[in-house]
């Protein structure tokens, strides 16, 4: 697992993204004012995804800062494989060390925290939940880091704003706002239920920032920044790398335990 996810940066298939070199966008507001209906909003929506159809694995190495709730997140370098086929592979580092390693299925996936020697057993979408507030299956967290926000989606309806923003309903709380970024139509916002995304910078076609903040009221309250530095679109991954070794002796924990005692959990948030 940790082999492979520090091996993220794969000769000729990788993309790097540095986000200095990165064309600045400023932050994006959702548009207000007349609006015309979009007639087929299917289209329109298929001629931005159409890219995202044939990815079938994502693999990032990523820069994670931010706050949950009232807890800074410090700046976190991220290895992670995500599939379409739900499947996580999930290393965090903070100065070197190994915080956590998360990796299985959507539905029974493995949480090792090595250096408080504990273990989480649940649903992917549980423990990343407990631990960022973000509780996506692996696939969700594939089609926002490749610029998609969903996958498979089936649009209802699309609106046009004056300044040429189209906001496309997709269906089941998910929604996408699609702009002209350097000549090229793309996703430049989304939601998905209580969380919208943002793709504040671009290399080519894929994001090179990510911001994720929770609506209002929303607990606990999310603000992350996703610095995307290396991305590969279906690189060869090993079955192993959505494994990883329980050690000898390591005390199991659950989710509530995760969530109210873990590394950044509500425990680390008091004053």
């Amino acid at each position: 697992m940790s082999r492979g996810l520090h091996g993220i940066a794969i000769a000729a298939l990788a993309l790097v993204v540095a986000t200095t070199a990165a064309c600045a966008s400023r932050g994006f507001t959702v548009p207000h004012g007349p609006s015309k209906p979009v007639v087929d909003a299917a289209r329109v929506w298929g001629d931005v995804a159409n890219r995202c159809v044939g990815i079938q694995t994502v693999q990032a190495e990523v820069r994670l800062s931010g706050r949950v709730g009232a807890q800074r997140v410090p700046g976190l370098t991220v290895g992670v494989i995500a599939t379409r086929a739900n499947e996580i592979g999930l290393e965090a580092r903070l100065s070197g060390s190994t915080l956590f390693v998360l990796a299985g299925r959507a539905g029974e996936a493995t949480l090792v925290l090595p250096q408080e020697r504990r273990v989480v057993a649940a649903s992917a979408a549980a423990i990343l939940e407990a631990l960022v507030g973000v509780g996506w299956e692996p696939s969700r967290l594939m089609a926002v880091l490749a610029g998609c926000v969903a996958l498979d989606a089936s649009p209802r309806d699309a609106t046009e704003f004056g300044d040429g923003t189209q906001a496309v309903n997709l269906g089941g709380g998910d929604s996408a706002y699609l702009s002209t970024v350097n000549g090229r139509r793309v996703v430049r916002a989304g939601r998905s239920g209580e969380l919208r995304v943002e793709y504040r910078h671009r290399a080519g076609e894929w994001p090179a920032e990510v911001r994720i903040a929770s609506e209002p009221g929303r607990t606990p309250a999310v603000n992350l920044v996703l610095r995307l530095e290396t991305v590969v679109a279906n690189p060869t991954i090993e079955p192993r790398a959505f494994t990883v070794t329980v050690p000898a002796g390591a005390e199991p924990m659950s989710v509530a335990q995760l969530r109210e005692g873990g590394p950044l959990g509500e425990s680390a948030r008091r004053p």
